[in-house]
């Protein structure tokens, strides 16, 4: 297994370890054994499309930042709790991007309300809200199980394809030795990666039509970015 300090990063920022027990269980569902302060664990993502391996680190508020951020942080997350809003989310974030992390996927799972300062604060920030509460005049997902489908929709680092009879692909080796096969094989798995983003926009395109035009544009945009990605150059 690949070491754990090298998987993709999913930090979650909040007050203490005890506050979000439940939610992280509730996240992973129950696929490891337990996570301590500043130390990880690995959460292993399988769903119809690919498998892969994540490293999930929490980081409580008072402790010292993660020496190991850098260009690992994937996601974050924060969570907020029922007497906190957009204050302690702003600080949340921060720290984070003091530390250097510059992650793709940002939620902010709260137990509270969804105030105007909080909704603000998301569109500015470019976190999802995402509710730990049922909206009784909603059918959305909520907590545990939308953050977990945001989670899933990421293409990850080191992702394994699963094709329909259950087999798994790599990126190809070629990625890893030079000239043209490493070009060909860069381009081979760029293609796979843009035509998911496309297969995740249509998706995803019916279920963004009831919400509101400014989560439909932070939606549209994250994913014209992640597809634009796919055919940059990669870091060597």
């Amino acid at each position: 297994m690949t070491e754990n300090k090298c998987l993709p990063l999913v930090l979650i920022s909040t007050r203490n370890l005890t506050c979000v027990k439940k939610f992280l269980a509730d996240l992973v569902e129950d696929q490891t054994e337990g996570i301590e302060t500043n130390e990880s664990r690995v959460w292993r993502i399988q769903n119809k499309y690919y498998r892969a391996e994540v490293r999930l680190l929490v980081w409580p508020d008072g402790e010292p930042p993660p020496t190991h951020l850098g260009g690992r942080l994937e996601a974050h997350v924060i969570h907020l709790l029922v007497d906190e809003g957009e204050e302690e989310a702003e600080s949340r974030a921060t720290a984070t991007d003091t530390g250097g992390g510059r992650p793709h996927i940002r939620l902010a799972v709260f137990e509270g309300p969804e105030t105007d300062g909080l909704v603000a604060w998301g569109l500015r920030r470019r976190f999802e809200l995402v509710p730990l509460t049922p909206n009784a005049a909603s059918d959305d997902e909520c907590g545990a199980d939308r953050a977990r489908a945001a989670l899933h929709a990421h293409l990850w680092p080191g992702l394994e394809r699963v094709d329909s009879r259950g087999a798994t692909f790599r990126p190809p080796d070629s990625l890893s030795g030079s000239g043209d096969e490493a070009d060909e094989g860069e381009e081979a798995w760029g293609e796979w990666e843009a035509w998911g983003l496309v297969r995740a926009a249509r998706e995803a395109r019916g279920a963004l039509g009831a919400e509101p035009d400014a989560e439909r544009r932070l939606r549209a945009e994250t994913l014209l970015q992640a597809f634009l990605s796919t055919f940059r150059p990669r870091a060597p």
